[in-house]
């Protein structure tokens, strides 16, 4: 199936992983207007050096942002505009994962980088894309909507999660301040949703996991088998689209059924 994307769309952890991923998938779709952005440019740089093999339509740029800056976040909005003209699909990814350690061992700083990035930094990109998708008539075939914002959380978001207390906390947050966005920007025409992850295979999965939990996690995954980047990479694609003009204000796991085992994560 082709999602209709005609629109411009914003990623933010797009160096790497599920960001990189849902890059590749929305350019495959047909999205010709993507704007990159991570903390790690020369990530970015391969990023659409990857993306120019799959399309040689789209048009796509690329920005170092630290999303825990406001300034950063504002100019990543202003050049985003200044480049596309209007901003229609926000795709909030990035994120930072620790290691598991158990609250009582936690270390001050280490709270605070993950409360910074996770929580802070997605607030503030969702504060600044509204306030842009407010400015904006809808795109044509679009009904009434304004824009879509698809952001990441995991299901440390909405589950416990054994020695990922500041995580949980983090990714929780997301949840909580996303759905109120869809209820106060709904009528507005701005779609939000919540994609929640299971054990998805990136480079940021195995650097913070033990050498077998690969394979143990995957055994115990209903579908057995560990998630791609693609795999929520289509979903996102599909709630940007058209085609998911009446899904809002959803939270989605995408984890082969990890959800259904309780305690596991």
């Amino acid at each position: 199936m082709t999602f209709k994307l005609p629109g411009v769309c914003l990623i933010t952890g797009a160096a790497s992983g599920i960001g990189r991923g849902a890059a590749i998938t929305l350019a495959q779709e047909g999205c010709s207007r993507l704007f990159l952005v991570d903390i790690d440019l020369e990530g970015l740089q391969e990023s659409k050096n990857q993306l120019q093999h799959v399309s040689s339509t789209a048009r796509v740029e690329v920005l170092k942002v630290d999303i825990a800056s406001e300034s950063s976040v504002k100019r990543m909005i202003d050049e985003c505009v200044s480049k596309f003209g209007r901003l229609d699909y926000a795709l909030n990814i990035a994120g930072v994962v620790p290691q598991r350690t158990p609250i009582a061992d936690v270390k001050i700083e280490t709270y605070d980088k993950v409360i910074a990035i996770n929580q802070y930094g997605t607030w503030l990109c969702h504060q600044a894309e509204i306030k842009q998708m407010m400015k904006q008539e809808p795109l044509e075939g679009y009904g009434d909507t304004r824009g879509s914002i698809v952001t990441v959380s995991s299901l440390s978001g909405i589950n416990a999660s054994s020695g990922m207390s500041t995580y949980c906390a983090s990714k929780h947050s997301i949840v909580g301040f996303a759905k109120t966005d869809a209820q106060d920007y709904g009528p507005h025409g701005i779609r939000v949703n919540v994609i929640c992850p299971g054990m998805i295979d990136t480079d940021l999965f195995r650097a913070t996991s033990p050498p077998d939990a690969p394979a143990a996690l995957a055994a115990i995954t209903p579908v057995r088998r560990l998630g791609k980047p693609s795999d929520v990479a289509w979903l996102a694609a599909f709630l940007c689209s058209a085609e998911s003009s009446f899904i809002h204000g959803a939270v989605i796991p995408c984890d082969g059924g990890l959800s259904l085992r309780r305690g596991v994560i």
